[in-house]
């Protein structure tokens, strides 16, 4: 007699919930591991183009000392590829339905659409003119879901003051053909002996200022204001660039007060006296670096009120010195390159009346010289 399997197979119905469960959260995994592939595919699109846009715009800047007008940066796109020598699709964001996705006005991410945000001077000449003396590139970082920025190299106005930490600034010498303090506190620099413009650390001409390093030749900027009134913290910062070895000398100094400089070419001096407490004006807390002559270097100084750090090019240097007490009032002159004379070009000075965190100091030396 033939004999029959009754016997079936299958999946009973836990298995098949189970089953469908799995498959669903792979989808699901696949689907957000897509979004974030696609988040970063696109920031990486922007990064790469607001990188080419911008050394774009420093080669127009170069070519004419100035940078494009806000009408001309929202131009058509064919109009703003042949201005600065675009290849075709770089205008265009990767959210966006326009072939020029710039706009002259901030962006957000609750905007309709993507835009490519390019904020100039905040001049009328820039917004309706014919050129802007800077500008600051804003644009999407999806990923981090943050607003990302890159400011022009050169330039003086809005952009100068949106991405540099300008919180307690005193006085700011950006020895742009002259020794106007760009705070508007009055702290305007007066030339005393032989002290010549000179190409400054971005390049360009009649953009810093050139000093002998022998007595007399110097900027005395006064002792107004915050320049002479007691404090608890500070910070100091300056381009520089030795031209011969020299002796102790200073890029900013009050003599007795506080110094930004050097006790020789390859060791960092700098300096704070203060009463009541542990004093900064003192050798011990020189720093062995070794500077080469013709070439730029960023100096900064912070004091907290307890800790005496130095920076070279946006990183600390040496160790961190324990400095306490009150940095007195005094009405000596502040000066650059006054008291100790500095041989080499000097650019971007700065003094603020607190004490810049480390990310401050990174931000100021990548920015480069005003």
């Amino acid at each position: 007699m033939q004999r029959f399997n009754t016997s079936k197979f299958g999946f009973t119905i836990i298995e098949m919930i189970i089953v469908v469960s799995i498959i669903a959260l792979l989808v699901a995994m696949a689907g957000i591991a897509m979004t974030i592939f696609k988040k970063q595919a696109d920031d990486a699109r922007r990064d790469s183009a607001m990188t080419v846009i911008s050394e774009k715009l420093e080669q127009y800047y170069q070519d004419r000392g100035e940078y494009p007008s806000c009408s001309d940066m929202t131009d058509t796109a064919a109009s703003v590829e042949a201005l600065l020598g675009l290849d075709d699709g770089v205008l265009k964001a990767p959210l966006s339905s326009d072939q020029n996705s710039f706009t002259c006005e901030e962006i957000d991410f609750s905007d309709d659409q993507e835009y490519y945000g390019y904020l100039g001077d905040g001049s009328s000449e820039c917004q309706t003119g014919d050129y802007c003396t800077g500008y600051i590139l804003r644009y999407y970082d999806e990923d981090e879901g943050v607003i990302a920025s890159v400011a022009s190299r050169h330039g003086t106005g809005g952009v100068a003051l949106d991405l540099n930490p300008v919180d307690g600034l005193v006085g700011w010498w950006q020895l742009n053909g002259n020794t106007t303090d760009a705070t508007g506190n009055g702290h305007t620099g007066t030339i005393n002996g032989t002290v010549t413009q000179t190409t400054g650390q971005g390049g360009d001409p009649s953009t810093a200022y050139s000093f002998p390093g022998t007595s007399g030749n110097y900027i005395s900027v006064g002792s107004a204001g915050g320049l002479g009134a007691a404090m608890t913290e500070m910070t100091i910062t300056g381009w520089f660039k030795f031209s011969s070895t020299s002796s102790e000398v200073a890029i900013l100094r009050k003599e007795g007060v506080f110094q930004l400089g050097f006790s020789n070419q390859n060791t960092i001096r700098n300096l704070i006296a203060t009463s009541g407490g542990t004093t900064g004006w003192t050798a011990s807390n020189d720093i062995s670096v070794g500077f080469t002559s013709g070439v730029w270097y960023h100096m900064a100084m912070t004091w907290n009120g307890t800790q005496l750090r130095s920076y070279i090019n946006g990183v600390q240097v040496g160790s961190t010195a324990t400095v306490t007490g009150t940095r007195a009032a005094s009405g000596t002159a502040v000066g650059i390159s006054q008291y100790r004379f500095f041989p080499g070009d000097i650019d971007d000075v700065r003094f603020y009346d607190r004490a810049l965190d480390p990310e401050e100091i990174e931000t100021i030396h990548d920015l480069g010289a005003y």
